[in-house]
């Protein structure tokens, strides 16, 4: 009886595993017949094989994509004629320097610099590349100079082909005057000025020597409102405005003429007095879909009257960033400016700062119903906001933020709040197999990442892996070690 039970489990075992028998079988034969294709030398490889191996082998994003490019370049010369013919090797972002740490002293070698520039961009023809200039700033960049002069000739001649320009630090405007003149930005389509343009003293009218305009595809900006320079607002979408000491009004202006602006961050500081009255309303952004704001100074009671000027009726994403004290604040401007953009579903709030009141928290969330995304930085929340956020039992629809699918706290301090607590939270919300209906997939809470100073248990790690077990939809928990906000 045992041996009739054994063979009728055989049976059906090799009823399956014959076919994968006779195909491994057919495979191992064929086998000998590619063997001389996979033993030919690679520098017998057809040209568009050798190059797409070359392109898969050269990260353009990693720290040593300028030293790949050259090695693969310099091994033989059936490899270098590969290279050299293969533009997109050469089409990577670079960085082109005057600082003395990348050109050294000795005069006589200067020129191989400029030689090596002249030669990488040659190469990169006629395809389009990413620029970032380091060090061409007032004291280490002038025209008149031998290594200067040849580099900024070399980068000329390349302008209408420049994807994004970058700018390191400070850089003077006749440079910029100098590369526009060698060619109109007709590629360029990002542009980040990240620190102030200096005037080199003999032209300080920047506005009339200098400009932009001529870049009908730029869309991505970082500028420093210290610049200047014209720039083709309307066309813009996207734009980092870096904006610290200088009135809303200028900023409104700007923003203003962004008709066309789906993405912005700004960095401005607070205010000491009342901002100017306005004579015109403030910007209308129907586009924005993304709003960072950043207050880097702490002091000044006046920072949200901001958003009392700012209209952005179909905004997706808001991070809001700041360091002012909770009692100058005044959290009805936000919960205003949430109420005229209904359709949230991102928030980022960073306090880095006192402890925020657990009632505008709460205000918060309540004004943006449409809530999946949350994350709390340094905001200090306690007990009281815990409990706020826990589910009812099947109350999800009517609970707080009741479509959230991930939470993010980040910055917690070591203490102020009962991980009990959190726990209960956390399990109140994650949805496993058939336990709520009224929860459907949109609504789970499927993902959690929390860090900062406090020190979990044991005990609530165990329950957290439980959690995520629990789910039959993928899910992850996660707590950052030792995070610093």
């Amino acid at each position: 009886m045992l041996m009739s039970t054994i063979r009728s489990k055989i049976f059906p075992l090799r009823k399956r595993t014959t076919p994968v028998l006779v195909a491994a079988s057919t495979h191992k034969e064929t086998v000998p017949s590619f063997e001389p294709a996979s033993q030919t030398q690679i520098n017998l490889l057809p040209f568009e094989l050798l190059s797409n191996i070359f392109l898969l082998c050269i990260d353009a994003d990693s720290g040593t994509y300028v030293q790949d490019a050259y090695t693969v370049s310099h091994v033989c010369t059936h490899w270098r004629n590969v290279a050299i013919n293969t533009p997109q090797i050469w089409t990577g972002p670079i960085t082109v320097s005057v600082h003395p740490y990348f050109i050294r002293e000795a005069e006589e070698e200067r020129p191989v610099y400029a030689e090596g520039l002249r030669a990488w961009l040659a190469r990169s023809e006629p395809l389009s590349i990413s620029m970032s200039l380091e060090g061409f700033r007032m004291g280490m960049w002038s025209p008149k100079t031998k290594t200067s002069s040849r580099i900024t000739q070399e980068l000329a001649q390349t302008t209408s082909r420049w994807h994004s320009l970058r700018t390191r630090h400070s850089v003077l405007t006749s440079l910029i005057k100098t590369l526009a003149e060698g060619g109109p930005f007709t590629s360029l389509e990002e542009l980040e000025l990240e620190d102030m343009v200096e005037t080199d003293g003999q032209n300080t009218d920047v506005a009339a020597s200098v400009s932009f305009l001529n870049a009908p595809r730029l869309h991505k900006l970082t500028i420093n409102m210290v610049c200047r320079i014209p720039m083709p607002w309307t066309q813009l979408s996207h734009l980092n405005l870096h904006a610290l000491g200088h009135s809303y009004s200028a900023i409104l202006d700007i923003l203003g003429s962004c008709s066309g602006l789906v993405h912005t961050s700004i960095v401005l500081s607070a205010l000491h007095s009342p901002p100017a009255v306005r004579a015109t309303p403030g910007p209308q952004l129907n586009r924005l879909e993304s709003l960072s704001l950043t207050v880097a100074v702490r002091f000044g009671m006046w920072v949200m009257s901001f958003l009392d000027l700012v209209h952005a009726p179909d905004l997706e994403s808001m991070a809001f960033l700041c360091r002012i004290k909770p009692a100058l604040w005044g959290v009805s401007h936000l919960t205003d400016f949430q109420s005229r953009s209904p359709n949230i579903t991102n928030l980022v709030v960073g306090w880095n700062g006192s402890p925020l009141p657990c009632a505008d928290l709460i205000s918060i969330l309540t004004h943006s119903p449409h809530l999946t995304n949350l994350t709390l930085d340094d905001c200090f929340f306690d007990n009281e906001f815990l409990r706020a956020l826990t589910v009812k039992g099947d109350a999800v629809s009517s609970s707080l933020a009741p479509r959230l699918s991930s939470l993010t706290l980040t910055g917690l301090p070591e203490a102020g709040f009962s991980e009990e607590i959190l726990k209960e939270m956390l399990e109140s919300r994650w949805a496993s197999g058939d336990s709520d209906v009224d929860m459907g997939s949109s609504r789970r809470l499927q993902t959690v990442v929390l860090g900062g100073e406090f020190v979990f248990s044991t005990a609530f790690r165990d329950a957290m892996k439980e959690l995520q077990a629990s789910t039959d939809f993928p899910s992850s928990i996660k707590i950052l070690e030792q995070y610093t906000s």
